[in-house]
């Protein structure tokens, strides 16, 4: 018996399921190192989408005191002024390529306006307030663009410091500078598409899915 307790003292002790307990106690900080990483990426990330938000938003407010809403075709053929109607009250010209604009926005602007009158005895100007949650609709937009960029960046192999590099660089473009900055619906389709290539990639990871 000596012998035995002799032969088995210097092996790994396992479990009642046969794992190596020494193994498992070493897995488990890397787990935790993992888990901090995902919260520092998505304290990055929504970093990012709060900055870009703010830049826009700053950016759309000294554009409208200047009078660009009122122009037609400002640039890239962007109807400002139109859109905003849109975006607010369901009016303005009717959008070819993004048909449903009219109502996917107004329909809940206007509610909360109506609630809002209603809540303060009609002391609340309903087309002060559709204007004000209006202008925030691009900015916001541009900020979550940016967030989706960044974990799309992350999701096709970056790294972190990369993927936050792109993520930025695509914040100052040209493009997005002006377009996220004014009420148009070119920043909304970028979401839209940076969002669809996200779907794509966690579709294709749950389903364990690879491309030959």
């Amino acid at each position: 018996m000596a012998d035995g307790v002799g032969r088995n003292a210097g092996r790994p002790k396992l479990s009642r399921y046969g794992e190596n307990r020494a193994t498992t106690d070493r897995v488990a900080p890397a787990h935790t190192a993992r888990d901090t990483g995902s919260r520092g990426e998505l304290l990055i990330g929504l970093v990012l989408l709060v900055a870009v938000f703010a830049f826009h938003l700053v950016l759309e407010t000294r554009l409208r005191a200047m009078g660009a809403f009122n122009c037609l075709n400002t640039l890239f053929n962007a109807d400002p002024g139109l859109t905003i109607e849109a975006i607010t009250s369901g009016g303005g010209s009717n959008h070819i390529s993004h048909p449903l604009l009219e109502y996917f926005f107004s329909i809940p602007i206007r509610i909360i306006a109506k609630l809002g009158s209603l809540v303060t005895g009609g002391g609340l100007d309903e087309a002060g307030t559709k204007l004000a949650i209006g202008m925030l609709v691009v900015p916001v937009a541009a900020g979550l663009q940016t967030f989706a960029s960044l974990r799309l960046f992350r999701k096709l192999g970056l790294g972190l410091r990369s993927a936050v590099l792109l993520a930025l660089l695509g914040s100052v473009a040209f493009g997005k500078i002006v377009l996220g900055s004014m009420p148009e619906s070119y920043c909304l389709s970028a979401l839209c598409i940076c969002l669809a290539y996200l779907l794509f990639l966690h579709t294709r990871e749950s389903r364990g899915l690879r491309i030959e």
